[in-house]
């Protein structure tokens, strides 16, 4: 039987690829390589520890490490940002 997939476990693990190929690309601007590094082996770490993770545990982990999320999301992506950190976004009409 599996378990059903969490979207925002996806939508972490999607921030975090995006980081890397911007890292590795050279299109990140930031040059505090180091604390994004740190920041990625943290949400990582938690992934690989929580495989089957809910939206609950996967919301409550960013909200608490805001700042290591912050670091993580691109800039360009404010509402990936958003829907790590918040309970819900209004929906578009």
């Amino acid at each position: 039987m599996q378990r059903p997939s969490s979207a925002l476990r996806h939508t972490l693990q999607g921030a975090i690829n995006s980081r890397h190929a911007a890292l590795r690309n050279g299109r990140s601007q930031r040059k505090d390589y180091d604390r994004i590094r740190a920041a990625i082996g943290r949400a990582e770490v938690f992934l690989n520890g929580y495989p089957f993770a809910t939206d609950e545990q996967v919301r409550a982990y960013c909200t608490a490490n805001v700042g290591d999320i912050a670091l993580i999301v691109p800039g360009n992506q404010p509402r990936v940002l958003a829907r790590l950190i918040n309970e819900k976004l209004k929906q578009a009409r």
